[in-house]
C-alpha cells in the first residue's frame, strides 16, 4: 500500500509549483500557531462531546 501512495504522489513537487495561490499568501511562521490552536480546540471539542455524550439506556 504505501508504494502505491509513494507512486501516486511522486510528482507532487512539480505539480505544486503549478497551483495557482493567492496574491496574499500567510506568513510561513503563521502556520505552526495556528495548527497548534486548532489542534487545541478540536481536542477540548472532543473531550466536551466525550464527557457529555450518554447511551440511550442510561437516559432517565
Amino acid at each position: 500500500m504505501a508504494a502505491a501512495g509513494g507512486l501516486a504522489a511522486g510528482d507532487a513537487d512539480r505539480g505544486h509549483a503549478f497551483l495557482d495561490r493567492p496574491a496574499w499568501p500567510p506568513p510561513a511562521w503563521l502556520f505552526g500557531p495556528v495548527r497548534t490552536v486548532l489542534y487545541a480546540t478540536i481536542a477540548v471539542a472532543g473531550r466536551l462531546v466525550a464527557r457529555t455524550t450518554r447511551p440511550a439506556a442510561a437516559a432517565p
